[in-house]
């Protein structure tokens, strides 16, 4: 059988080697590529070979050209899916790649909304869980705000669920060690809109600015939902895909 990663062109390796990198945290939202130059000379590979994959990565939405002082290439800040937070946990051990934090604004027992109470399967009005945050970058720019809802059975099992602190595998991966469940998948649905009053005050943006809705949910082994969520993101964070076929 071929060596498909040998078989591919020069600048396709390396773009490769850049995604891992940006993917894997140790590139993180700000950190600068070399130069096209700097690039093709410490690869040994020509200048429109190096163009080409800073080129490539530009396209794809993990660097951008910054101006400036500091100007150059420099890696974009990405918005994670639910599928990478769960592939982060189960690679890490904790929820956030390298460069990105989150701040718990609250947790406790609520309600459950009439959404949350169908993903989790509970009756409206019935307590749940639910966890707010804000996620920033580095830089300490809030990139997103997002709650997570669960069920109010786990309260007791997984008393963290109630603290108004980071939990640093995620409240999934935590459940999962609490309860011995194990993260089966995720599906995750996004829109746009204008952000409200309450969404622009979380991330301190200007009422009506376009942001990204998402709504998630996590799932065991079973196909029961461990985590309902609903978020609220900036312009300019690409949300990536990729599948293998």
């Amino acid at each position: 059988m071929p060596d498909n990663a040998s078989a591919s062109p020069p600048y396709l390796r390396i773009v490769t080697t850049y995604r891992e990198k940006i993917d894997a945290g140790e590139l993180k939202p700000g950190d600068h590529l070399p130069s096209v130059r700097e690039l093709a000379a410490g690869s040994g590979i020509s200048h429109a070979t190096a163009a080409k994959v800073i080129g490539v990565l530009k396209a794809e939405g993990y660097v951008i050209t910054s101006t400036g002082a500091t100007g150059g290439t420099v890696v974009a800040a990405r918005a994670q899916t639910p599928a990478d937070y769960v592939r982060t946990i189960q690679s890490t051990g904790k929820i956030y790649s390298r460069g990105n934090y989150a701040r718990i604004i609250s947790a406790g027992l609520v309600p459950a909304p009439e959404v949350a109470a169908a993903a989790l399967g509970v009756e409206p009005g019935e307590p749940i869980v639910a966890r707010s945050r804000v996620t920033y970058s580095s830089e300490d720019v809030p990139l997103s705000a997002s709650v997570s809802y669960l069920a109010g059975s786990l309260a007791e099992s997984c008393p963290k669920l109630l603290v108004a602190e980071r939990i640093l595998n995620g409240t999934p991966g935590y459940v999962a060690e609490q309860t011995g469940r194990q993260l089966g998948g995720t599906k995750e649905q996004v829109t746009a809109d204008a952000a409200t009053a309450a969404q622009s005050a979380d991330l301190a943006i200007p009422a009506g600015s376009p942001v990204m809705l998402g709504r998630n949910w996590i799932y065991d082994t079973s196909g029961e939902v461990i985590e309902y969520g609903e978020s609220c993101s900036v312009p300019g964070r690409w949300l990536t895909y990729q599948t293998r076929l």
